[in-house]
């Protein structure tokens, strides 16, 4: 099977800029270039189509001159490629310069153009051709310096364009990129070491011959991912036990662990931050929530290094230092998950017996957090102000205070629930009845009739001071009783 270079920017989803000579040649090989184009590809170049990664060399530097970059590629030689690829950086929206289109227009070449991760665009081509000598070069394009499992699945997903996902030997999900579905159109493929079977590799679909070859190639680079993945998971194993053991309620367990941790120096001697993440809005398994902190963890490791993620008590429970950006944590972990977080954060602490203090505060943060209807970002324990010491009041209570003061009010109604947003805008502006008005896009008239209607449901807000206090820790009591208020 063989393919032509406007045939592979197809399957790769680039744009054909330029049309040369070349664009109707068969290749014969994919060649991914490191960025700094030194020197043309070796080989027989005419056959070659040629992968250019045009990045910046550090986030948020300028671009290299793409100009220089492709001189190198197409005037050394006799020959020139069939074909150019230049892959841009995803967050970029960037046009092919105008001397980069004359340059390539001179050499009678052919130019594609795309953005995304050249390893996977190459790799994706790669997969088109058939399978030889070319097959370890497009195992080290799927490599591109990274040995993480879950890297190298979601690039051997996005070259083969199926799902992939990888199971250990005793069924437990540890990577998966795309959609596998249910059940697999064709049989899993064990990952064997030394004859044994240490895991299992499900596609999600039929492959070509080709892929078929390069599955078969990377095959032995998956068992060393795996192996790897599970030496890092035997490695944080202790800290993971140290610390559930810290945080459990068993005094004398926690006692032990602590003077462990730092006989071993397992767990981190510096400030560190407690991160607790519950799924908003739905109840997981003990096995889900193992699942959403294996998919977490790879961030939480970019992030910090020496992080830590447990799952305990109903929660993943993730330990990281207080110089972590959460908000940007938060964003990575959610990338790289399917359902909506609940996160709550505790204060900073720097010692071992401080941490059943911090994750109780994060706890409480989370679910306060969840209560209030916030998902997907950060709640903050020193942020909660008065509904931390609310929250703990019994249900009940919460409910029977909210309904005896708020009366009417406190019914799941339309009339209800607009009565209470012209109560919370009175209480958000501080009694400043203009900007109250304002903010429901009122006029200021209007609203004073609305909240002089609503006295007769709540009593006097405008002239008693105790009365006021009551109605706004009640419109505090109904909001953690309810997620539907905004």
């Amino acid at each position: 099977m063989t393919a032509t270079a406007l045939e592979l920017a197809a399957s790769a989803h680039l744009e054909v800029l330029l049309r040369g000579e070349g664009a109707a040649r068969p290749v014969t090989a994919v060649r991914l270039l490191d960025g700094t184009a030194a020197g043309g590809p070796s080989g027989d170049r005419g056959g070659v189509l040629v992968v250019l990664p045009w990045v910046p060399p550090r986030r948020g530097a300028a671009l290299p001159p793409l100009a220089a970059l492709l001189r190198a590629v197409l005037e050394t030689g006799t020959v020139a490629p069939a074909a150019v690829a230049v892959v841009g950086p995803e967050d970029r929206v960037v046009n092919a310069p105008t001397e980069v289109l004359a340059l390539v227009t001179r050499a009678g070449g052919t130019l594609l153009w795309g953005a995304g991760n050249a390893s996977a665009v190459a790799a994706r081509m790669q997969a088109r051709l058939p399978a030889g000598e070319d097959a370890s070069l497009a195992v080290a394009e799927l490599l591109a310096g990274d040995l993480d499992l879950g890297v190298v699945v979601r690039r051997l997903s996005g070259a083969l364009g199926v799902g992939l996902a990888v199971t250990d030997a005793a069924g437990r999900e540890l990577a998966v990129a795309g959609d596998v579905g249910s059940a697999a159109e064709v049989d899993p493929l064990p990952l064997l070491l030394g004859g044994r079977r240490i895991g299992t590799l499900t596609l999600g679909g039929a492959l070509s011959v080709a892929g078929e070859g390069l599955v078969g190639a990377v095959l032995p680079v998956l068992v060393l991912a795996l192996r790897v993945h599970q030496g890092e998971e035997r490695a944080d194993a202790p800290a993971g036990r140290l610390l559930a053991a810290v945080l459990g309620d068993d005094l004398g367990a926690r006692e032990a662990a602590v003077r462990r941790s730092r006989r071993l120096a397992v767990l981190p001697a510096r400030p560190v931050v407690f991160l607790v993440l519950i799924p908003f809005g739905r109840a997981v398994s003990t096995t889900a929530l193992q699942r959403l902190s294996r998919s977490v963890e790879p961030a939480v490791r970019a992030a910090d290094d020496r992080g830590v993620v447990v799952v305990h008590e109903g929660s993943v429970v993730v330990l990281v230092g207080s110089d972590v950006d959460l908000d940007r944590l938060q964003r990575a972990m959610y990338r790289r998950v399917n359902v909506p977080l609940s996160l709550g954060a505790g204060r900073v602490v720097d010692d071992v017996r401080s941490y059943p203090g911090a994750h109780r505060q994060a706890s409480r943060a989370a679910v306060v957090g969840r209560a209030l209807g916030v998902a997907n970002k950060v709640t903050r324990f020193d942020e909660l102000g008065v509904s931390r010491l609310l929250f703990q009041l019994p249900e009940h209570e919460r409910r029977s205070f909210a309904r005896d003061v708020l009366g009417a009010l406190a019914e799941d109604t339309p009339t209800a629930h607009e009565g209470r947003r012209v109560l919370r805008a009175f209480r958000a502006t501080n009694g400043n009845v203009t900007e109250a008005a304002r903010q429901l896009f009122l006029h200021h008239n209007t609203f004073r009739q609305r909240l002089t209607r609503l006295q007769e449901d709540v009593g006097d807000v405008l002239g008693d001071a105790e009365r006021r206090l009551a109605v706004f820790v009640a419109l505090d009591l109904h909001r953690l009783a309810t997620d539907r208020d905004t």
